[in-house]
């Protein structure tokens, strides 16, 4: 029976959003002054407890601050509430705040949705069949006097709701009513309060009280030091009150003999203005001489400038005349040279064409001889190798004639010597025998 009246939640969700209660640097330490140690029951007790408590706090602060943005999400005809959460939680909690006055036009919804919010209303009304289903609609009634369960369903439909919990976190604190946000504040120092009351034990209470013991004690000897301190610096200021008297006196003085010096600047200082006022009038006076002297310079220099202006004007005309006749003069200069530059022109481009076609003339007879330069390169070449040869056969000929010539003079002349000396042995063999010659 008790449990029709309990609206079921998967405990994943449930335990991600809890994982998602963050804690403060006060939870870590008290987190980290039990990790490292062995608790005694009672301090297991106590940690239990406390435990408890701080979670029903943070739960419903957590579910506060969502709860403090409701009018934000049903802002605009609920607008985010439509963008964030489905179609039967929307009519659950649109139908929920038009029980409570609201007019949120729910026509748009399906059937679903109704029977889905009728059906959690038949849930969370009991049965009172027996006698403990009675007991148990008293203590619900009970309850129901101090919550709404449609409210408290509307509450946990929100809360279990990341992306309505992310856009309450996001949103702007401007946006909350101030009561609420007043109330929601001091429930915090509430919570830091109990935070501090419940993980101390009567030992750690006792071992504060003792410190606050000590550090008052304490705080009354730095009183006492801080009374003499002050006497003495009473007495100091009275002994060095003597001193400041004589240091105003020797102020005194000095500002006395600084007036003095005062009238006396004041009076050179007149003198002085007297003696410039004199030499002002003096340069003045002359400074009136100098300008009539001036003046009548300037009417002299003016007479003079207007004589050599008269002067110069005449030679300008002069000038002017001789630079026409120099003008014309140059002009027909001009003239002429253009008529003679002409004639020249006109001979130099006659020159000019002669000398180009003797140039292409020239270049036609080069271009011929360039073509026939190869075949009297061969015919030279073919003409000094016959003159060579020629010159070879002449000079074979000539050598075989000398050579025949020599020889028959040396046989010429053997022939002479071997007749020779056959006279001259038939002269001696006329008067003697000759033996035979043996060969």
């Amino acid at each position: 029976m008790a449990d029709d009246m309990v609206v079921k939640r998967p405990k994943k969700l449930m335990y991600s959003l809890l994982a998602e209660i963050e804690m403060d640097e006060e939870s870590v330490e008290i987190v980290d002054k039990y990790k490292d140690r062995k608790l005694t029951p009672m301090e297991l007790d106590l940690k239990l407890h406390a435990d408890r408590v701080m979670y029903v706090l943070n739960r419903t602060l957590a579910k506060l601050q969502v709860m403090a943005h409701l009018p934000m999400f049903l802002y605009n005809d609920a607008e985010l509430l439509k963008k964030y959460s489905n179609k039967k939680d929307q009519y659950f909690i649109l139908q929920t705040m038009n029980s409570f006055g609201a007019s949120f036009d729910l026509s748009k919804y399906d059937l679903a949705c109704a029977e889905e919010y009728m059906n959690i209303n038949e849930l969370m009304t009991p049965n009172t069949k027996s006698q403990r289903q009675k007991k148990c609609v008293m203590d619900q009634l009970d309850l129901e006097s101090k919550t709404d369960p449609a409210v408290a369903k509307m509450i946990d439909v929100l809360f279990y709701n990341k992306c309505i919990v992310a856009a309450a976190r996001a949103a702007k604190t401007s946006k909350i009513d101030k009561f609420l946000a007043h109330f929601t504040n001091i429930l915090n120092e509430f919570k830091d309060i109990v935070k501090k009351k419940l993980y101390v034990t009567g030992d750690e209470e006792n071992a504060r009280d003792k410190e606050l013991r000590r550090t008052y004690k304490t705080n009354l000897m730095l009183l006492a030091t801080m009374e003499d301190l002050q006497e003495r610096i009473e007495a100091q200021r009275k002994d060095l009150g003597g001193q400041v008297n004589q240091k105003v006196e020797v102020f005194e003085m000095y500002n006395k003999k600084m007036e003095a010096i005062r009238e006396d600047f004041l009076m050179q200082m007149k003198k002085f203005m007297v003696d410039n006022e004199k030499a002002m009038m003096k340069k003045v006076n002359e400074s009136e001489e100098n300008q009539i002297c001036l003046s009548e310079e300037a009417s002299r220099l003016t007479k003079q400038y207007e004589t050599l202006l008269e002067d110069h004007l005449i030679e300008e005309k002069q000038a002017r005349s001789r630079r026409y006749k120099m003008e014309t003069q140059l002009q027909n200069w001009v003239v002429k040279f253009d008529q003679d530059i002409g004639e020249k022109q006109a001979e130099l481009d006659r020159l000019q064409k002669e000398y180009d076609d003797k140039k292409e003339e020239m270049d036609g007879l080069e271009d011929l001889l360039a073509e026939q330069e190869e075949e009297y390169t061969t015919l030279m070449k073919e003409k000094y190798e016959e003159e060579e040869r020629i010159f070879n056969e002449m000079a074979w000929q000539f050598l075989i004639n000398r050579s025949a010539r020599r020889i028959q003079r040396y046989w010429r002349a053997h022939r002479e010597r071997k007749l020779a000396r056959k006279k001259g042995r038939r002269g001696k063999g006329k008067g003697t025998k000759t033996k035979p010659s043996q060969r």
